[in-house]
This record gives structure tokens, C-alpha cells and sequence, in this order.
């Protein structure tokens, strides 16, 4: 069983030394992860899609706890600077990386950072949101940033950075999660690394 905190801004703390503090009290609560909430979702209704939410001192203070517990950190990010920015600050996977950019990419090689990259999670919310009649503004922005993403996961893959396989399956509905691997395919993978990227931690 895994027990995980997430490092919520609004929620958690506020500053470095808050989020440290906070880390801590979650890592002597037994918890085998701890993931920080780098920047909000895409959709960001009226706002700005992947807007930073957490400083890199404050991701870098959860950084710091975690590693010197032997724990890792996946920090949720979506918008290329906060992608930038946590990796930088030592995270150690990169939840989403919808937006991710060129820079990030060769961050992330260079410093053998994982992206866990749900690739159909686009096509999902596209199909739920109009069945739910879900803000125009909310359809619009998910079509541009699922193609973005999808464009970020074959560069990011074509330049060896290592990929896991989605970040949504243990909430969509049985039988939705194989729906990836053949866009995994149709976007740079084989159908075995798809396969292994399934295995990875």
C-alpha cells in the first residue's frame, strides 16, 4: 500500500520553511511518496493554462525533506516554466508535462527526469466535457494543449528522456486505460516500449 501527500499551495503551506515543515510531518506519517503541486491544470478558466503555483524554493524545500528520507518527488506540472522550475529545484518526475518546451525536454534528458504523460487524457475530457456541456472555453483549451502535449511526448521521447505510462489510468473507468498505447505508437513509440514504459516506476 502507498501513502502519498500532496503538497497542495492553498492547502499545505505557504513558503519554504512551511512546506518543509510540512514534509516532514508527512514523511514521519509513513508516507512512501511526496508529490508538490507545481502548477494548476491546463483548463485554468479565465486564467492562464499551467500557471505556476509553487515557487522553486518552495518545491526545492520539499525536495530537500524527501531526498534526505530516501523518498522521491512527482511534482504535478503543467505549464513549461513550472516544468522548467521543478526540475531544476530536483524533482524527480514530472506528473502531466503538458506544455513542456524544448528547454524542458533537454533538462529533463540531461537529468534522466521521468514524464508521466497521459496522451489520451485529451480525448477523454473532450468526450466527457461535451457529453456534460462542459465551457467552450474549457473544451477549446484541452484540444490545443492535448495536441501540445502530444507533440512533447515524441520530441521528449525521440530525445531519450524517459516516459511513463499515463498519469490518469487508476481514475478512468474500466476498460479506458489501453486506450493509450496506440496513441503511444502513433506518436514515436514501439509497441514494446509502450509495453515497458507500462512497467516503469
Amino acid at each position: 500500500m502507498h501513502t502519498h501527500l500532496t503538497m497542495r499551495p492553498e492547502e499545505s503551506a505557504d513558503g519554504p520553511e512551511q512546506f518543509r515543515e510540512k514534509a516532514e510531518l508527512a514523511v514521519a506519517g509513513g508516507a512512501d511518496l511526496l508529490k508538490v503541486i507545481a502548477s494548476g491544470a491546463v483548463f485554468a478558466y479565465g486564467g492562464v493554462p499551467g500557471q505556476p503555483e509553487m515557487s522553486p524554493e518552495e518545491i526545492a524545500a520539499v525536495v530537500e525533506v524527501a531526498h534526505r528520507h530516501g523518498l522521491k518527488v512527482a511534482a504535478h506540472a503543467h505549464g513549461a516554466q513550472s516544468i522548467r522550475e521543478a526540475i531544476l529545484a530536483g524533482a524527480d518526475t514530472i506528473e502531466h508535462a503538458s506544455l513542456i518546451d524544448a528547454a524542458g525536454i533537454e533538462l529533463a534528458r540531461q537529468r534522466q527526469v521521468a514524464l508521466s504523460m497521459d496522451v489520451y487524457n485529451g480525448d477523454y475530457t473532450d468526450t466527457e466535457g461535451r457529453r456534460q456541456g462542459w465551457p467552450e472555453e474549457f473544451l477549446h483549451k484541452n484540444t490545443e494543449t492535448t495536441e501540445a502535449q502530444r507533440l512533447g511526448f515524441t520530441a521528449a521521447h525521440a530525445a531519450g528522456v524517459p516516459i511513463v505510462y499515463g498519469t490518469d489510468a487508476c481514475i478512468y473507468p474500466h476498460g479506458l486505460n489501453a486506450r493509450q498505447f496506440p496513441i503511444m505508437v502513433e506518436r514515436g513509440m514501439t509497441p514494446m516500449e509502450a509495453i515497458q514504459s507500462a512497467q516503469r516506476l
